[in-house]
């Protein structure tokens, strides 16, 4: 509803300014609130059993990706090799997979879709982040793998890509959601989208001492506030720490 208005909305402030309405009713519409669910990020214990377990996992390297990084799972898909510098220890987001559906319908009724390499989310997404030495080693360790792997097949499509199927094809988003929900049951761990490790990326960071403006950066939000509202419950944590850390100095004081 609130996108059918905003679109209403717009159309209508278009034809106002060519003179072909004399107001724009929509603005006299309330769209209503949407609520959203909470989202809960992956506890320590839950993360400490999910990286016992992921290194059994052909996507070992994607998996700490997200979860150390906070990247949209579309920016991941869409990394090429020469987006890593290993020895600079660093990774630049350029670009994003994303599934874009035609007319055809398929036999159980759903539009058939194809993957295509588009731009970032915002220019704010275009960004270089500095990879944990833990990642550097996984992202190694899979360009291994991923080698051998190409070694054996018998069609490679696209060397250039970091994450692929085994013919060297870019990994269906949905597809990756599956096998996410694959990890977590082999490890014990509730089931979360796999875009919720970046309010995982988030909270860690935050409650390691990271400031804002960092979080900001590293998940690529183009407003403060976006971060601001991600976690607030962690932020809730982090400002206890701080008051427990003032008073602690205060008291102090008269030593």
């Amino acid at each position: 509803m609130q996108l059918a208005h905003a679109i209403l909305r717009r159309a209508l402030n278009d034809a106002l300014r060519d003179e072909l309405v004399t107001r724009n009713v929509a603005l006299l519409v309330k769209a209503g609130r949407v609520t959203s669910a909470e989202i809960e990020p992956l506890l320590p214990e839950e993360l400490r059993l999910l990286l016992a377990e992921a290194p059994n996992d052909r996507l070992h390297a994607l998996w700490l990706l997200l979860i150390s990084l906070g990247l949209r799972r579309g920016e991941a898909l869409g990394l090429h090799w020469e987006d890593i510098d290993f020895d600079a220890k660093t990774l630049a987001v350029r670009r994003s997979v994303q599934r874009r559906r035609t007319g055809e319908l398929t036999p159980s009724g759903r539009r058939r879709g194809y993957l295509v390499e588009v731009e970032t989310k915002t220019a704010a997404s275009v960004r270089t982040v500095a990879l944990p030495d833990v990642l550097v080693e996984a992202l190694l360790a899979h360009r291994d793998r991923q080698d051998a792997e190409r070694r054996d097949a018998l069609v490679w499509v696209n060397p250039r890509l970091v994450f692929t199927t085994h013919l060297g094809t870019w990994l269906d988003p949905r597809n990756v959601y599956g096998f996410w929900h694959a990890l977590c049951d082999r490890a014990g761990v509730r089931r979360c989208r796999p875009h919720d490790l970046r309010h995982t990326a988030a909270s860690v960071l935050l409650m390691q001492g990271a400031d804002m403006r960092t979080v900001m950066e590293v998940l690529g939000h183009s407003r403060m506030a976006t971060t601001s509202d991600l976690d607030t419950h962690v932020l809730a944590e982090v400002k206890a720490d701080a008051a427990s850390r003032m008073d602690a100095f205060l008291r102090g004081l008269p030593e």
